[in-house]
């Protein structure tokens, strides 16, 4: 067994490892390279095999860091499969059409051909193969198998037995007790694992002072008569914050303002959310089946067009409004940054990792 570490060393993102045993290689995770210019531009640089060498792409989740140069690698020849949760594979096919359409626009602007286009995302997703947890599938010497990681809907790590070995890649790791999700299964035995330390040098807050904050925040914006803009991650954290948000306004816990989800990709994804509710937390599945919709409550306005999202300056604060992109790279955050950001009664809450 030879192991390749391709991507996300001694950096966050661009996760990627190219694992070979008896001439059959397969990767984990393709994933984009996220930061300063300099750094994405890595993204153009040829890979260190051939694509068409790959006879299969393990994924853990859907976060772009993770599946997010996919389709250029079926652009390059790749026609294996394409391994992941179900879950996964229904968001990473949301997330690499956003991604698509985001690369395209960007190539225009700077006068360089796309890294991938949305008919290269049609074709990646001809190869999906979505499996369940405890579900082994086999590829040449290899039998893998997926376990809940606990860090976004569908997310997994990946235990790989291969030549009487055993070695598991954590992929992202969740961080319970978390909203919505159950907490991340216990490592089964291995000789090797190869583990994420994005937060390895931090001590997180408990869950109940996050959501302290966040009742906080949205107060001394009332009491300000201001905006709270919220740039959060489409997948996952905006879901976290939805929920969230909707104990807080059930339980009458803040005042009723309007919550603006400004953000088409975070739109679709919660619709798929209710799809695996299995997978939710045993908290989350009782509120459910009691009737209550942990993604819908008084207030709430989802925001898909363009003219909606421009709609929202007319609406007079206080108000609420999460958007993407969760760095403020791009999305309509930075719309929305631009616009209230010189007022000194409006102010941002930031809920997720910046790169």
């Amino acid at each position: 067994m030879k192991l390749t570490f391709l991507g996300a060393c001694r950096m966050v993102t661009g996760s990627n490892y190219l694992l070979e045993h008896d001439g059959v290689k397969i990767l984990v995770d393709c994933g984009m390279i996220q930061g300063e210019q300099f750094t994405e531009d890595k993204n153009y640089d040829e890979f260190s095999f051939q694509p068409g060498d790959i006879s299969a792409v393990v994924i853990t989740h859907a976060h772009i860091d993770h599946c997010g140069r996919v389709p250029r690698l079926v652009r390059e020849g790749f026609s294996g499969k394409i391994i992941a949760s179900h879950a996964t594979l229904d968001f990473a096919y949301l997330m690499l059409e956003d991604s698509a359409h985001v690369i395209q626009m960007d190539a225009e602007q700077a006068g360089y051909p796309p890294l991938y286009v949305q008919e290269d995302v049609t074709r990646t997703a001809e190869l999906f193969h979505g499996v369940n947890y405890h579900e082994p599938v086999t590829v040449g010497p290899f039998t893998i198998e997926l376990f809940d990681a606990g860090h976004i809907l569908g997310s997994a790590f990946i235990r790989i037995m291969v030549g009487g070995k055993t070695i598991v890649f954590s992929g992202d790791l969740g961080n319970p007790p978390v909203p919505l999700l159950k907490p991340t299964e216990q490592l089964p035995a291995t000789d090797y694992l190869v583990m994420e330390s994005t937060y390895g040098s931090k001590v997180h807050e408990p869950a109940q002072e996050r959501k302290l904050l966040l009742r906080s925040a949205i107060y001394e914006t009332v009491t300000m008569r201001g905006t709270l803009l919220i740039p959060a991650f489409a997948l996952e954290r905006t879901q976290e914050i939805l929920y969230e948000l909707n104990d807080l306004v059930e339980h009458k816990d803040i005042p009723p303002i309007p919550i603006f989800i400004d953000s088409p990709l975070a739109i679709k994804a919660t619709r798929v959310y209710p799809k695996y509710n299995q997978w939710f937390n045993q908290e989350t599945r009782y509120l459910i089946a009691n009737g209550d919709d942990v993604f819908k409550f008084n207030g709430l306005k989802f925001t898909s067009s363009v003219q909606e999202s421009r709609a929202i300056a007319q609406v007079k604060a206080p108000k609420v409004i999460l958007a993407g992109s969760g760095m403020m790279q791009g999305g309509r955050v930075r719309y929305h940054a631009k616009l209230y950001l010189s007022d000194f009664r409006n102010q941002v809450l930031i809920v997720g990792y910046q790169v």
